[in-house]
């Protein structure tokens, strides 16, 4: 017999069956199979596989004229069947991006990349031997930003498959907030959802017709515990000369902020599987709950260049403005020397450049994350802490004295006095740590 299969009003297929025997009993199981024509072209196929895999539920007519044999009563010809199906659907196959790694590169201008997805069909449909499947992972504004195949055929059979992709970074060569926000996640740990894994061809050309320009909502998993760039952070600064700028400020101008500079170095980390250099660094210091300081590099000459997972110490030490209320920079600096260390918080913003990325000569990618809380330490001896300390005391006494009598200059000349004492005659103390 011939049947069609229709879906939506629109002939499917024609499916050619042969015989079929029911037993006696009422209601019994029975398998129809047999290869089916596509005799209207591939556009309600497509609206079939459309539906078969993003809807949770949908009907499916079998219609026309079959030949029935009955025992001791003989033949009935040319009988009308139409029985209309009511089928689970896949529901969006669920698809979850389990791992998102970058790989070593390649060589051919691009960042690889590998990703683990998990599919679940609970359906009642299986689509076999689909071919190698070609994907295109879009951000929540459609930006493209990894394009990926199956590694290898696949198939969709019921419940739960797992694919393994691979490909490359698709780093969008106009800026996107969206792609932005999407590594501000990952680096931070963060899942983002609101993507979107496009199907963009099947090996297998009846699955490519049916099959290409599905879209399947994801999303994709943060790195496991984040992406640290910068630890083990160490300032460099002249105690005295710190401490007298803060005086001096708050004689100058009472209600202003204090401005000291400083320096800092650290220990540089790349937790990616690839080459990279940092082009570009900016760094807000947070510290009680205000920020307090900067670090702004928009351009570094040369680049700080990071091999594959690695970490060692920078090979450079970093400005540090430091731009906050005198009382806020005295009561961080007597922290830091009476404890050791001071817990900080860092807003940080990169430009970074994974091995060759991108089209043409490579585009770079603005990484933002915060660190909320960073351990800086001081690196002075214990004899040395102390009479630095004394020294923040004094400065502490000197700006108290000078605001309330009036005076700069007899508190300026108070405060060198007492700080070279404190030194012992003029040594120049420096401290690692970090100064907000």
């Amino acid at each position: 017999a011939s049947l069609d299969v229709v879906h939506g009003g629109g002939v499917v297929g024609r499916l050619e069956v042969g015989r079929i025997s029911l037993d006696r009993g009422g209601a019994v199981p029975i398998t129809i199979a047999g290869p089916m024509a596509v005799p209207l072209g591939l556009g309600p196929l497509q609206a079939l596989s459309a539906a078969v895999v993003q809807e949770s539920e949908l009907e499916l007519d079998v219609a026309g004229w079959v030949d029935v044999h009955v025992p001791l009563l003989g033949h009935f010809r040319q009988l009308s069947l139409v029985k209309r199906l009511h089928l689970r659907g896949a529901g969006g196959l669920d698809p979850l991006i389990d791992s998102f790694e970058l790989q070593p590169n390649q060589g051919n201008a691009t960042v690889a990349l590998s990703m683990g997805v998990r599919i679940r069909n609970p359906s009642s449909f299986q689509l076999l031997s689909i071919g190698v499947l070609d994907f295109s992972i879009l951000t929540s504004d459609g930006t493209a930003f990894a394009k990926v195949a199956t590694v290898g055929p696949v198939s969709m059979r019921r419940g739960v498959t797992l694919l393994s992709l691979t490909g490359h970074l698709a780093v969008p060569d106009e800026e996107s907030d969206a792609f932005r926000a999407v590594l501000h996640d990952y680096v931070s740990g963060r899942s983002s959802t609101g993507l979107t894994a496009v199907i963009t061809a099947a090996s297998e050309p009846l699955f490519d017709a049916a099959l290409s320009s599905l879209r399947l909502d994801t999303s994709l998993p943060g790195r496991p515990g984040g992406a640290h760039f910068f630890d083990e952070i160490a300032m460099s600064l002249d105690v005295p000369q710190a401490l007298t700028g803060l005086v001096t400020s708050k004689l100058v101008n009472p209600w202003g902020d204090a401005v000291v500079h400083a320096s800092a170095a650290c220990r540089v980390s790349n937790p990616f599987n690839v080459s990279a250099s940092v082009q570009a660094i900016s760094i807000g210091i947070v510290y009680g709950g205000s920020k307090v300081g900067s670090v702004t590099m928009p351009r570094l000459d040369p680049p700080l260049a990071l091999a594959a997972v690695s970490r060692r110490p920078s090979d450079r030490a970093f400005p540090i403005v430091l731009r906050a209320p005198a009382t806020t920079l005295n009561t961080l600096l007597l922290e830091l020397l009476a404890k050791g260390a001071v817990t900080v918080g860092l807003d940080i913003s990169l430009d970074l450049r994974v091995g060759v990325v991108g089209r043409g000569t490579g585009s770079v990618m603005q990484i933002a994350y915060a660190e909320p809380e960073v351990a800086v330490r001081a690196s002075l001896g214990g004899g040395e802490t102390e009479r630095a300390a004394s020294a923040a005391s004094a400065v502490a006494g000197a700006t108290s004295t000078a605001v309330q009598k009036g005076v700069a200059s007899p508190a300026a000349r108070l405060l060198e006095n007492r700080i070279r004492s404190e030194q012992g005659g003029g040594d120049t103390y420096s401290y690692g740590g970090w100064l907000g």
